[in-house]
């Protein structure tokens, strides 16, 4: 093995904790409101950070503002 560093070893300590800090944000969009409430608890238990949509107009709205990881 040489003395070659990955990323990840070569990334400044504070950057490295915002990478490590940044939790998967996750965008459900469905119009039950109990489909919604079990599914975002489900995914914070997980350590997921969770964003809603009740329609297609806000799904768009959230997603184009927040940007999500994960559309569910």
């Amino acid at each position: 093995m040489g003395t070659e560093k990955t990323a990840i070893q070569n990334t400044p300590h504070s950057e490295l904790e915002i990478i490590l800090q940044k939790r998967t944000l996750v965008l459900i969009a469905d119009d039950d409101e109990a489909a919604r409430i079990l599914l975002r608890h489900i995914l914070e238990d997980q350590g997921y950070e969770v964003i809603e949509a009740q329609n297609g107009q806000e799904c768009i709205r959230n997603y184009l503002q927040f940007h999500p990881d994960l559309v569910c």
